[in-house]
């Protein structure tokens, strides 16, 4: 049964506020669409093994807080299990400024922001399992690579999947935005997974400078068009990229 994705998860940021300075906690308990689909990545950092979203709960994040809380890794070269146990120590980072940091290019908050804009801007682009899986596939095209393509042969991120092709149309897609709906954030901790946070921007801009506005999570689901809760299952014990 299609579960659409909860833009209540993504949209966190409810008040205009400052990055969270304490440590927050993340608890991941399973994935947010049921289950996660195993891909088969090459290039600079390949991967085998399942990929997609994830649901769970983020406190200790100020205005960030949120249950559900649904999430994308950033990493390929880090894991996690999922658990009823929180995962801490974790700081909100500004996008720009951890993608700067980490991989050297800033404009890849940006169009982490135009991708999910694109995912979301119609809630059947991403209601399934698989599409979650081809989502999480893009973002980490967006990271590791500098093309639209997770298909091409030869190139720094190439998934050989049944997956790859649809995370192709959701790059084009995002491509294709011209405006980023969110403000992106990472959820980071030295030696762990990171994590993709997002914040609702109330009127969308280029770049990800807008600061959200307290009503800026109704304004997006009302621009968005998307609706609906994350499946909830029971907690597995399962490691994940």
């Amino acid at each position: 049964m299609k579960s659409q994705l909860k833009l209540a998860g993504l949209a966190l940021a409810l008040s205009c506020s400052a990055l969270t300075a304490q440590a927050a906690n993340v608890t991941l308990t399973t994935w947010a669409f049921g289950t996660g689909n195993s891909v088969a990545v090459v290039g600079t950092h390949p991967y085998s093994g399942k990929a997609g979203g994830f649901v769970g709960s983020l406190v200790g994040a100020g205005s960030f807080d949120n249950n559900p809380f649904i999430t994308y890794c950033i990493e390929l070269t880090e894991s996690f299990n999922f658990g009823g146990s929180a995962m801490t120590g974790y700081a909100v980072v500004d996008g720009a400024d951890y993608f700067l940091r980490r991989y050297n290019d800033a404009s890849k908050s940006d169009q982490l922001g135009r991708l999910m804009t694109y995912a979301y801007g119609d809630a059947a682009r991403v209601d399934t399992a698989a599409e979650s899986t081809s989502l999480q596939l893009a973002i980490w095209n967006v990271i590791y690579d500098t093309d639209q393509n997770v298909t091409a042969r030869g190139a720094s991120f190439r998934d050989t999947s049944i997956y790859g092709g649809y995370a192709d149309t959701l790059l084009a897609g995002g491509a294709a935005t011209l405006t980023s709906r969110f403000n992106v954030y990472a959820l980071e901790r030295a030696g762990s997974q990171d994590f993709l946070l997002l914040s609702a921007i109330s009127t969308p801009q280029s770049g990800n400078s807008s600061i959200p506005e307290p009503a800026s999570l109704a304004l997006a689901m009302l621009a968005l068009g998307v609706a609906g809760a994350a499946t909830r299952r029971k907690p597995i014990s399962v490691a994940a990229a």
